[in-house]
């Protein structure tokens, strides 16, 4: 089964770099977006329309949960139900992945710029809280305020389960070479962890014209990463949001969650199939 799995990625791949030299050789799937959304607490009307989108588009995303603003009752239901939700290849259209414990900043600093014991007892701590109100285990991880430091890597060692690093690296400072980026560094089955950097970090604004017309650059590259923040969005962010989703979608892009695409890099054979 594995020796086809391989023969049908080769294929494919020849496929792709016969039509066009724009594919990567690595990622027969054309262009790979990942939609980094982050801050969930508990649950909002700007959230349970984000969700709608991903959910009615038949695409995928992302969530980055801070775990300690989980509090109500009606959210943690909320994010139980959106879990059970899969796509066809079995992989849930939302992920809901490890924001921090609760995203405040201290003197100035976020709480992954302090010591090793502090940044493993947070970590340690919102993976418990994440697996309570989920019932699922946190794959991936984004610090809050994209800012970490160099014992972040060291830390993150106490959660082994955690395979998946988000990171914006012109901000962060871990240097830690067993955690590999796809766009730096070929990664093999014995790879346990994958660094991804974000391309586009959207904050108070959602500009869909700059990544349209960065299209044709954008993707050669292995995969995307956009950072959102759909809680904080008015009705015109949603409306560049579903032209930019369209406007992948009519390209054939592929979506997918930073676990999922962790399972991809690593040849899991659920992958093979381009999403709707």
């Amino acid at each position: 089964m594995r020796i086809l799995f391989f023969l049908t990625i080769l294929c494919v791949c020849t496929l792709i770099t016969s039509c066009t030299d724009n594919y990567p050789t690595n990622s027969p799937l054309g262009m790979i977006v990942i939609l980094k959304a982050d801050d969930l607490g508990d649950t909002t009307a700007n959230w349970n329309r984000f969700i709608s989108i991903v959910e009615t588009k038949r695409i995928s995303a992302g969530i980055g949960v801070i775990a300690q603003k989980i509090t109500s009752q009606s959210a943690i239901s909320e994010i139980k139900r959106i879990t059970k939700i899969k796509q066809a290849n079995q992989f849930p259209v939302i992920e809901f992945w490890n924001h921090g414990l609760d995203h405040i900043k201290r003197k100035g600093k976020g709480e992954f710029v302090e010591s090793r014991s502090l940044q493993t007892e947070r970590l340690i701590k919102s993976q418990q809280i994440i697996k309570k109100n989920s019932l699922l285990t946190s794959r991936s991880f984004g610090a809050p305020f994209n800012i970490t430091t160099s014992t972040t890597a060291d830390a993150l060692e106490s959660t082994p389960e955690i395979t998946v690093w988000q990171c914006y690296q012109i901000h962060e400072k871990q240097d830690n070479p067993t955690w590999k980026d796809p766009k730096k560094s070929q990664i093999s089955a014995n790879d346990k962890h994958i660094l991804l950097d974000v391309d586009y970090a959207s904050v108070n604004n959602f500009d869909e014209n700059k990544m349209i017309e960065n299209f044709e650059k954008d993707k050669k590259k292995p995969y995307l990463l956009i950072q959102i923040h759909p809680n904080v969005w008015h009705e015109k962010h949603f409306q560049r949001f579903e032209r930019l989703i369209d406007f992948y979608k009519n390209k054939n892009i592929t979506f997918m969650t930073p676990y999922q695409y962790y399972e991809y890099l690593h040849g899991n054979e659920n992958l093979t199939t381009k999403s709707d």
